[in-house]
């Protein structure tokens, strides 16, 4: 289907993503659907739900070293509103304005620079399918909500509860309300 040009796929780390290659094959599984619809065709009846069935790990886990889930998505994205990250194909940027806020937030951006390891870049969110922020810069944020307490490791898993405390601070500083 690949080779037919009717789904594209994109490979992070070990998973592969596949998708639909355009709108138009969109339409035309729409259009199939809905003759099979009338066609009296038996349905299996159940939802397929793709990423972690745990709901915590769904809200927010941590990813290797960053922050994963529906929290550093809404994070990223609220970074991105502001003009203080910018993605751009597999690799990312700190802004002038992110760099300047993220010093403030308490992240010393001097010795995340120094790090040998990509500054910034975006990661694939396994349950939104949406991008979060990784790299120095995103191991130095889930670093830094930790510490603020903010966000908790839950014991044997890797999944995060969000504080009493991170709840405010999460709107506060980034403008989102954080799922709980």
């Amino acid at each position: 289907m690949i080779m037919a040009g009717l789904i594209t796929m994109e490979q992070h780390g070990r998973h592969r993503y596949h998708s639909l290659a355009s709108s138009e094959i969109a339409r035309m599984l729409e259009d199939m659907q809905q003759v099979a619809s009338t066609q009296n065709i038996k349905h299996a009846g159940r939802t397929i739900r793709t990423g972690p069935h745990d709901a915590a790990m769904r809200v927010a886990r941590g990813c290797y070293d960053h922050m994963a889930g529906l929290l550093a998505v809404n994070v990223t994205d609220a970074m991105i509103c502001k003009g203080q990250i910018e993605f751009e194909g597999d690799g990312g940027s700190v802004t002038d304005a992110g760099k300047s806020f993220l010093e403030k937030f308490g992240i010393d951006i001097a010795a995340t620079v120094q790090s040998k390891r990509i500054f910034c870049r975006p990661c694939l969110d396994w349950s939104e399918r949406r991008y979060h922020l990784a790299g120095a810069i995103g191991a130095a944020l889930m670093h830094r909500t930790l510490e603020l307490k903010w966000v908790k490791r839950q014991e044997g898993t890797r999944a995060l509860a969000i504080t009493r405390a991170g709840q405010d601070g999460f709107q506060k500083t980034f403008g989102i309300e954080p799922v709980v």
